[in-house]
């Protein structure tokens, strides 16, 4: 079971994070894949130095629903490994 992550609201009160979808708007709800995270990184053709981060929620449908490239999708597949399978195969 996930323990749920909290934050420190302007009352000084913990209170759970809420993901919202950068494409249709709505709480991201935890799931099986979601909440998603899209990191976009500015200038990547340049050094890591002149380059710019910004993470951004999304459900992975959202996500999918929106690409050009739906096959490449391959995290959604159920045989496609954590990263901790991972680290425990090595």
């Amino acid at each position: 079971m996930r323990k749920e992550k909290k934050v420190l609201n302007q009352n000084n009160t913990e209170e759970p994070i809420r993901f919202v979808c950068v494409f249709c708007g709505e709480t991201i709800a935890p799931g099986e894949l979601d909440p998603c995270a899209l990191i976009v990184v500015a200038a990547i053709d340049r050094p890591r130095a002149e380059q710019k981060e910004q993470t951004f929620y999304c459900h992975i449908n959202c996500l999918k629903d929106r690409s050009s490239v739906a096959g490449s999708f391959y995290i959604t597949d159920h045989d496609f490994p954590t990263i901790g399978e991972i680290e425990n195969e090595q």
